[in-house]
């Protein structure tokens, strides 16, 4: 958000809200280009990734650099006067696809689900029986 391309001014609410947007979008990228480089191999400090630098990183956490499939979509204008800030979507898009994760599911092994439900299913009717023969 720059500025003159807003109704910010001065010390405003308006101007405050966007510094703190481009906090969290300044801390996004940092999150990409550090995951990027993690998905090509790079060693270089690469371990810390600084998701708790804004709420917008933290509540993205997961998504970008968890057990998800994720996918960005780059909205971009043909405009001229825009042309700044195409540019500036295209680069982080480019640095986006860079990323690279590994998704598995999220589930038990059915096999090991069912029989642990006989096995209950089984305890219980001779429970039920046990004390259906008390009762008589």
């Amino acid at each position: 958000q720059k500025k003159v391309h807003t109704a910010a001014q001065g010390d405003g609410a308006r101007f405050k809200e966007g510094t703190c947007i481009n906090l969290s979008l300044t801390t996004l990228a940092l999150c990409t280009a550090k995951l990027a480089e993690m998905s090509v191999g790079s060693k270089a400090d690469a371990s810390y990734v600084p998701f708790r630098n804004s709420k917008l990183t933290y509540i993205l956490s997961e998504s970008l650099g968890g057990n998800s499939k994720t996918i960005m979509i780059a909205a971009v204008s043909p405009a001229a006067s825009n042309l700044d800030e195409t540019l500036g979507t295209m680069r982080f898009a480019q640095s986006v696809k860079k990323i690279k994760t590994k998704a598995a599911k999220n589930q038990e092994a059915a096999g090991e689900k069912v029989e642990s439900l006989m096995e209950e299913v089984q305890r219980l009717k001779e429970k039920l029986d046990t004390h259906q023969e008390g009762e008589e």
